[in-house]
């Protein structure tokens, strides 16, 4: 329940929050008066450095993460003690600094140089070392395995896969900005489509129209199929289930109840993101040594979907640790718990600056690119990738569940507009407006781009990809919905006096560790999105929604509640505004049981050995 002083301080701010909405929109359009000419120099980084010192980290807490207890050039942070987790409380509810300082030092540690450990062999970051283990594609039977890392082996990374929903489906976003699961249409033996009835009988589909838009399904006798509905056959969380129906390159969608789904402009599954150096995105899941053994060791002991929650406690990961070394197995940072993490990547070839960016040597797929509207895969190739981005997600003290944290480059893609609150901020005093501004070398983005931001251009087809449209396969534009996970038209959670607040958090922690790492450090290049968890580390219930319904509920996804990284979420993230089941890691991450569902990896892990 809210308490009343967090009433009182939300019907205080409501006002100011009003009036910052209303900036929010003059800098949008604002923003959208492209000035031509020159691209300008890049500034340090693309945010206020001045916002209020909300989450801003102290330099000596800073310094004492490294192995030295002072900062020095790409030096080795240590991870942060994820056993001994500690939650400050304030007026009987959790603050997000110590979270969003977990997720920090967690990307620092990971990103960090190692040697000392494996003797000889440099490895260019802990989350490349032998800790850590890959986790393979899903064969024809749906399991994965764990692929240790070798020095003398490149990784494999695979192209842009759909993203994953809770039903483990792919998801589209409509033009009202919810995120729904697809399922394909099943088909009859001629190849129609089956779609069900008013009845609930299943009917072949021989052919689509269109009525004012509205798709219109007729059966092999020409008739028009009366109330036509999407026939899916999952059944949990079936309000958000659509069937997609496909004619040619075209594709509609129907929810359970036959109402058709308008999504945004091009929206597909499975849609496939380029650079504006023209390469392709590429991606990676990986866990760590505990992630790894407790999933072995659950398996071992006879559990067949695994154990229920990831371990959070002294008694869990004593267990975890003898049972590695039972098996001639050392962890060297056990304190760190389960960690999974997913990294996206970009080849080095025609980046501008790639001494700004972490890299690696990987083996990718190769494309014979001579149809431009058809890349047909051709074997596979060695090269030099580029980390654009990076998902953080970790077990702690009290938070089965996970803390989950996302990192991009800072000049992955320019953000839409957005409000925070500067160091000077009080009550009643105007807030910092931040305008949406495309001008600029982004990755994602071209120079001055008004529109089209986030839509699918290009999908996979099997191991090939395809245009979605009358365009050739090729970069898209992407723009930064939400940069700091927090829509425009709601508080992104029920411990912080508003939407300029809640940015000023992660504002200010960027600007402080940045501050921090010594000049030419190559992890200056990244920023931190956000992080979110659940109240109480409760299964979840709901993202944050109307203070005066919702309250400070056990199971409500809080910290930066509507969070999404750009190179992973992409074409999930399309709207600015507020949405309970959509832009966030939890719409597509949960369980009402198990913490270890919350992983759409484990249960289809097969043991480590």
């Amino acid at each position: 329940m809210c308490t009343s002083s967090q009433n009182l301080r939300r019907g205080r701010w409501s006002a100011l929050r009003l009036a910052a909405r209303a900036l929010l929109v003059l800098a949008g359009i604002s923003g959208s008066a492209l000035a031509q000419g020159k691209q300008p120099v890049r500034r340090e980084a693309p945010f206020p450095t001045d916002a209020l010192a909300a989450g801003a980290l102290t330099p000596f807490t800073f310094n004492t993460w490294f192995s030295g207890g002072t900062a020095t050039l790409n030096g080795f942070v240590q991870p942060a003690n994820s056993l001994t987790f500690s939650q400050p409380y304030y007026s009987s509810a959790p603050q997000n600094s110590i979270f969003y300082s977990w997720a920090y030092q967690m990307f620092l540690w990971l990103t960090s140089p190692v040697t000392a450990k494996f003797g000889d062999v440099l490895y260019a970051a802990v989350f490349e070392s032998p800790t850590f283990y890959d986790v393979s594609p899903a064969n024809a039977a749906g399991a994965r395995t764990f692929i240790p890392h070798d020095s003398a082996q490149p990784r494999s990374f695979s192209v842009r896969a759909a993203q994953a929903g809770v039903n483990d489906l792919p998801v589209v976003m409509s033009r009202d900005g919810k995120m729904y699961e697809v399922e394909k249409s099943p088909t009859a033996a001629n190849g129609n489509q089956i779609v069900a009835n008013a009845a609930g009988q299943r009917v072949e589909v021989s052919r689509i129209g269109l009525v004012n838009g509205k798709p219109i399904l007729y059966d092999t006798k020409g008739n028009e199929i009366a109330n036509a509905r999407a026939l899916v056959q999952t059944a949990k969380n079936s309000s958000r289930l659509i069937q997609e129906l496909q004619v040619g390159r075209r594709l509609f969608y129907l929810d359970i109840l036959g109402n058709p789904i308008d999504t945004e402009e091009n929206q597909a599954t499975g849609g496939v993101l380029i650079a504006q150096n023209g390469s392709l995105v590429y991606y990676e899941t990986t866990v760590n040594d505990v992630y790894a053994y407790f999933r072995t060791q659950s398996l071992e002991n006879g559990a067949a979907n695994g154990q229920q929650q990831f371990p959070t406690t002294q008694a869990e990961l004593d267990g975890i640790v003898a049972y590695a070394h039972a098996h001639g197995r050392t962890i060297p940072d056990p304190n760190a718990l389960a960690i999974e993490i997913k990294t996206a990547w970009v080849e080095t070839t025609g980046l501008p600056d790639p001494s700004s960016y972490i890299t690696t040597t990987a083996t990718i797929p190769a494309y014979d690119k001579s149809n431009p509207t058809h890349w047909v895969q051709n074997g596979q190739k060695t090269t030099t990738l580029a980390l654009v981005g990076m998902h953080v997600v970790g077990s702690v003290k009290g938070h089965p569940e996970m803390i989950w944290s996302t990192f991009e480059h800072q000049y992955n893609a320019p953000n839409a507009a957005y409000v925070y609150a500067p160091a000077t901020y009080v009550p009643v005093t105007a807030t910092g407006v931040v305008a949406m501004d495309t001008r600029g070398q982004w990755l994602f983005c071209a120079y001055g781009a008004t529109g089209g931001f986030n839509t699918t251009t290009q999908v996979m087809s099997g191991m090939d990809i395809i245009s979605t449209g009358a365009t050739n396969i090729g970069p898209n534009n992407a723009l930064r919905y939400m940069p700091w996970g927090a829509s425009s038209d709601n508080i992104p959670n029920p411990i912080v006096f508003g939407i300029e607040y809640s940015n000023a958090e992660l504002l200010s922690i960027n600007t402080s560790v940045h501050a921090g790492l010594v000049a030419g450090d190559i992890r200056r290049n990244y920023v931190m999105n956000g992080a979110t968890w659940t109240n109480g580390g409760a299964a979840f219930h709901d993202n944050y929604g109307n203070p005066a319904n919702g309250g400070n509920q056990p199971g409500q996804a809080v910290g930066t509640s509507q969070l999404s990284n750009m190179t992973m979420e992409t074409f999930q993230t399309t709207k600015s505004n507020f949405d309970k089941m959509s832009n966030n890691c939890f719409s597509c991450h949960q369980s009402a049981t198990n913490s270890t569902d919350y992983s759409h990896v484990y249960h289809a892990l097969k043991k480590l050995f």
